[in-house]
């Protein structure tokens, strides 16, 4: 069982991934979720031993809700304004 640092996630995407990794991850892996480097959050990142480190981006949207209209530009059904792209 991995190391889950912080607490679970109130976003129901993100609170599911959370209990995924907290069960199916393997001892010896940290996970840290909801921090904030240089101005960004991330969702969880994973300290993986003797791998390295992994930064997972977790959006609860489904594919036939969202269209995506550019790089930075993507209309999910049921926002008020276009959403920016988490690669950025």
């Amino acid at each position: 069982m991995a190391a889950m640092i912080n607490a679970k996630p109130e976003y129901r995407g993100e609170a599911k991934v959370w209990e995924a990794l907290e069960r199916l991850l393997p001892h010896g892996i940290v996970a840290y979720n909801n921090h904030e480097i240089n101005g960004r959050e991330y969702d969880f990142c994973l300290l993986i031993e003797d791998m390295g480190v992994l930064v997972i981006e977790v959006k609860g949207w489904r594919a036939d809700k969202i269209t995506v209209r550019g790089v930075d530009e993507i209309v999910v059904e049921g926002y008020e304004k276009p959403q920016r792209s988490p690669k950025k």
